[in-house]
């Protein structure tokens, strides 16, 4: 009698984006995004302080996805999040921001805000689903295009019906997706 052997999950690992990835993280920026930011911006951003985190999402030891914030009084403001586009829509941005989240609050995060275009489809359901609220409309933000960009936020990061919101949304997405996760971050600073 013969067992079959069951298929290979993919390996999704979460972790603190370095200097060594600057080179995927430029590759994946000038793929993703009309107007990338420049290099100089990821070479600072990417040395570890108090003051910013960027995470970095591999499969199978495949750089696919990065994201990034920076904290302020309270605050942890998401500047960016990129996917490669063969892994999008595959649960990869979603942990990517769980993650970041639940670091902002570790932290001492109690606001959590971002922006993206208004035409950005994708982003606008990855962030309702994640319960971000619109916040306002900045209108002409991008100077690139002229786009206007949505500003939504989180106000609650800290309370308990806000952690269990996410821990419901991060159980939610280990019922969905099949990988084996392994989030591998260093303890905050302080």
């Amino acid at each position: 009698m013969s067992t079959e052997e069951q298929p290979r999950r993919p390996k999704l690992r979460i972790r603190q984006a370095t200097l060594d990835d600057l080179p995927e993280i430029m590759r994946l920026e000038v793929l993703c995004f009309p107007s990338p930011w420049p290099q100089e911006l990821f070479e600072r951003d990417l040395r570890p302080g108090p003051d910013r985190l960027y995470l970095a999402a591999e499969v199978d030891g495949e750089l696919v996805g990065y994201t990034g914030m920076w904290f302020y009084g309270g605050e942890a403001h998401i500047g960016t999040l990129a996917v490669a586009s063969r892994w999008r829509r595959k649960g990869i941005g979603e942990m990517l921001i769980l993650t970041l989240l639940g670091e902002a609050r570790k932290r001492g995060g109690r606001y959590a805000m971002l922006e993206y275009r208004v035409g950005n489809e994708a982003a606008a359901r990855l962030y309702h689903k994640l319960c971000f609220s619109l916040v306002r409309i900045r209108k002409s933000y991008y100077t690139d295009t002229g786009e206007d960009a949505a500003e939504v936020g989180m106000n609650d990061l800290d309370t308990s019906a806000r952690i269990q919101t996410l821990a419901d949304l991060a159980h939610r997405w280990h019922q969905t997706h099949d990988y084996e996760l392994e989030i591998d971050l260093p303890a905050p600073p302080g």
